[in-house]
């Protein structure tokens, strides 16, 4: 009769031990691949065109690496499920001081799963201007990149990637009269849901 009271004993204290040690843990930070591209836009005047924000890097033909938010590096994303559709939320920001490394891009939205998205609001502030269009379309392509995007799924609760495309980016709001064309392939992972 001892030995089968011991067993009742231990094992809720085996399972208080694992929920414990479950609840503790952190989620990963989340992740991040940027790279981004200003060209002429619509016959419009671009004052920055090669102006780049960049995070992480691409391995021709091979890989994409991601940066953490760490440092200089402030990646705020959320990818939430709605349906078959996606709703974005994607802040990312490098402060660093070195020259041609800072930047931020924005991204507000929502993706179809299968089709990607229209009317995306984006922002990307390159160089010290802020470029701002509503009307951007996100493909799951690269098109910037030499590196293979990530396996699909494209989009999903938490993660994403694809190719943001606005063709009429404004340089109003930073006091510009210039119009450029905003590209940017991007990974975010380990966004909130």
């Amino acid at each position: 009769m001892t030995f089968r009271a011991f067993p009742r004993l231990f094992v809720p204290a085996i399972t208080a031990f694992g929920l414990s040690s479950a609840c503790s843990s952190a989620p990963p930070p989340a992740q991040a691949y940027v790279t981004t591209e200003i060209g002429s836009g619509g016959g419009a005047v671009c004052n920055t065109m090669g102006t780049t924000f960049s995070l992480g890097s691409a391995t021709p033909n091979e890989t994409v690496s991601r940066a953490t938010g760490s440092g200089p590096i402030a990646i705020d994303c959320s990818v939430a499920a709605s349906g078959s559709n996606y709703n974005l939320a994607i802040d990312v920001t490098n402060s660093t001081m070195v020259v041609g490394q800072g930047g931020a891009l924005s991204i507000q939205g929502t993706v179809n799963g299968t089709t990607g998205g229209t009317g995306i609001n984006a922002s990307l502030n390159a160089g010290g201007v802020d470029y701002t269009e509503s009307d951007c379309t996100i493909a799951f392509t690269f098109t910037l990149s030499n590196g293979l995007p990530p396996l699909p799924p494209s989009v999903e609760s938490g993660r994403v990637w694809g190719h943001l495309d606005c063709p009429m980016a404004s340089a109003a709001e930073s006091g510009q009269t210039s119009t450029c064309h905003v590209q940017a392939d991007f990974v975010f992972e380990n966004c909130k849901e």
